[in-house]
């Protein structure tokens, strides 16, 4: 019996421990551990003692995932603090990002030795408080954690954006400028991360660069119409941006060209825009014509009466590659039908090329000037576009 009450005893003041450790990592006070223990009495039955562990249940049950919330955050802000060289802006973010994470610390068992020792609820608050680091975070703090967090993406997604945008607009700004590719290079590797400080370089840079295409606009000007033109070309959009092009020249030739080169580039950046908007349409079209030229050439050459002379390998080559193309040309001409379609059914008006004809009218054409061509000589095409060699495919279509 004496042997069953010690027993009792010591689970009781473990019990008493466990709860008075874990209700302080979650923050509560004095008082609010003194009510969880009022069925501590000093020889406690066994309902006491399972009343004691339903507590400690339920502080576990809080206890744990809070550890778990507050690592991760704090692992997450630390990591986007660290990508863009974040410095925490007051003393309250210093502090939420040192909360102390710990576990739960061994508590040893006290061994009553036979004893009746009294177990003081107060005093054994005292110790354990002044034991602990310090009191794992309450759900304010993991609220204000969370804020914390969202505001650092917020605050990378604005890096990340605004530095890309300004790389791409360097690298249309160098080219047009003609920079040195090793210096651009060089530079665009300094800033390679999404940092204040890249940012500052590429905002810097990007200022530089509008400033020296002002100093250089009599050379910068007419490298930017064609890239102009060209990209116009590439959307299907030549004969319509020719015209407006014309209209505003005329307009502004006694400002030197300030505000012309301020249209052509805004232009350039919307064109680019809905190039990648429709990009599989100017891609079919672009893919048909490279097959539909590459036909062309290969049925001239097989004019040639030097290939038909010879009844060997190289007219069989010649035959076997034009069956391959005109497969080509079938395959792709289908494709861009049926991009034009998705284009038309999503826009709700018909797909047509800057010469405002569709494209099976532009096709028919192109092909009755391609047999014309082969009657009276070399093979042309029904708009004559030349290739496009900025970086977009080239279609004699549009």
């Amino acid at each position: 019996m004496e042997q069953e009450k010690l027993h009792r005893k010591e689970e009781f003041q473990r019990l008493c421990r466990e709860i008075i450790t874990s209700s302080l990592q979650l923050g509560h006070s004095s008082d609010v551990i003194k009510r969880k223990l009022t069925k501590a009495v000093d020889v406690p039955s066994n309902e006491d003692i399972a009343g004691l562990k339903l507590v400690l249940d339920e502080n576990n049950a809080t206890l744990g995932p809070l550890v778990a919330q507050l690592n991760a955050l704090q692992a997450d802000i630390q990591r986007i603090a660290a990508e863009i060289a974040y410095v925490p802006k007051t003393e309250r973010e210093k502090s939420l990002l040192h909360l102390e994470s710990n576990g739960r610390e061994a508590t040893p068992d006290k061994m009553l030795n036979g004893q009746e020792e009294v177990f003081n609820v107060d005093e054994e608050i005292r110790r354990t408080a002044e034991r602990l680091k310090g009191a794992l975070p309450n759900e304010t703090d993991l609220e204000e954690l969370k804020t914390m967090r969202l505001s650092l993406v917020k605050e990378k997604a604005r890096l990340v954006g605004t530095c890309e945008e300004l790389k791409a607009y360097l690298e249309s700004m160098w080219k047009r400028l003609q920079k040195p590719a090793e210096e651009c290079e060089v530079f665009l590797k300094n800033c390679e991360a999404f940092t204040p400080h890249s940012l500052q370089l590429l905002q810097t840079e990007a200022d530089a660069c509008r400033k020296e295409r002002l100093q250089t606009i009599a050379t910068y000007l007419p490298s930017v119409k064609a890239e102009l033109l060209d990209l116009a070309r590439t959307c299907c959009l030549e004969n319509q941006e020719s015209s407006n092009l014309a209209k505003i020249e005329a307009k502004e030739r006694q400002d030197g060209g300030v505000e012309l080169l301020d249209y052509l580039e805004h232009r350039i950046e919307e064109l680019k825009v809905v190039y990648q908007q429709h990009r599989r349409v100017y891609e079919a079209i672009a893919a048909f014509q490279t097959s539909f030229n590459a036909l062309q050439q290969v049925e001239q050459r097989l004019k040639d009466p030097s290939i038909l002379s010879n009844r060997g390998g190289i007219l069989l080559k010649t035959e076997k590659e034009k069956k391959k193309l005109l497969k080509e040309v079938e395959k792709s001409e289908k494709e861009t039908l049926a991009a034009i379609g998705e284009y038309e059914a999503e826009k709700g008006q018909p797909f047509v090329l800057s010469n405002g004809k569709t494209f099976v009218q532009a096709v028919e054409e192109q092909r009755n000037a391609a047999a014309v061509s082969m009657r009276g000589g070399r093979a042309s095409s029904a708009v004559g576009r030349r290739p496009f060699s900025a970086g977009h495919p080239a279609s004699q279509l549009c």
